[in-house]
């Protein structure tokens, strides 16, 4: 078996236990007598930013059907049509969700589509072909899963990403 390594998955911000992790695999792996050799996914820059905006556009595009007439949370108290909208959508989903719908409906809109979602979709075009490239080489590719271990039960972090107890 071939296995490919994408170097830039093992770049700044990786934590050195998560890295040791992966080499203590990657070893067994070879000991196993798989061909270990590390690759490039040039494009890998993008994952995040691509991937992030199209969620926010598929999730705008999919939740729009739970209005409260045909799908979802109805809100019991309103005054008329409007207000039943305003109120069920408000009430039917959290923060994030409605941050994302709203960033999605943006990015959507006509003025802004080229700007965004054309550019996300050829990212992620580009992400495409960078693996399957790698695939005609080789089986399988092996990353870290997370940069960091998972939080201890009761550990939590704060926006400017430091562990608490």
């Amino acid at each position: 078996i071939k296995v490919a390594v994408p170097k830039e998955f093992f770049a700044k911000g990786l934590d050195a236990e998560v890295r040791e992790a992966v080499d203590a695999a990657l070893d067994l792996l070879k000991n196993l007598g798989a061909e270990v050799k590390e690759v490039s996914l040039p494009h890998a820059e993008y994952f995040t930013a691509a991937n992030y905006l199209i969620t926010t556009v598929e999730a705008a595009s999919n939740l729009a059907r739970f209005d409260g007439v045909r799908y979802g949370h109805r809100t019991s108290r309103f005054d008329n049509m409007f207000d039943m909208y305003r109120k069920t959508r408000g009430q039917g989903f959290g923060e994030e969700v409605k941050r994302r719908i709203i960033l999605g409906t943006h990015a959507l809109s006509s003025s802004y589509y080229n700007t965004y979602c054309v550019r996300a979709l050829k990212a992620r075009q580009m992400i495409k072909n960078d693996f399957e490239r790698i695939f005609k080489n080789f089986q399988c590719i092996i990353t870290p899963t997370s940069s960091t271990t998972a939080f201890k039960i009761g550990e939590r972090i704060d926006l400017r990403c430091k562990r608490k107890p």
